[in-house]
């Protein structure tokens, strides 16, 4: 709801191209935020320590993001 009460709403016409676009603007530097690197180093560490991983294991990642973890 809006802040008058109303209902807020959203036009949800954007193209495919539109949110590429958004997409590739935000990736070019996403990494490079404050803190991205040390929480993808956590992250990292969070899954070795949850799954014991081996060399023989592979993984599918899909839309995983700019690929730093």
């Amino acid at each position: 709801m809006g802040k008058d009460g109303g209902v807020t709403s959203h036009d949800h016409a954007h193209s495919t191209a539109d949110h590429s676009d958004r997409f590739s603007n935000l990736a070019a530097d996403w990494d490079e935020r404050p803190g991205a690197q040390e929480r993808a180093t956590s992250v990292a560490a969070a899954i070795r320590a949850a799954i014991p991983l081996s060399r023989s294991m592979s993984a599918l990642e899909i839309g995983g993001g700019t690929g730093l973890l």
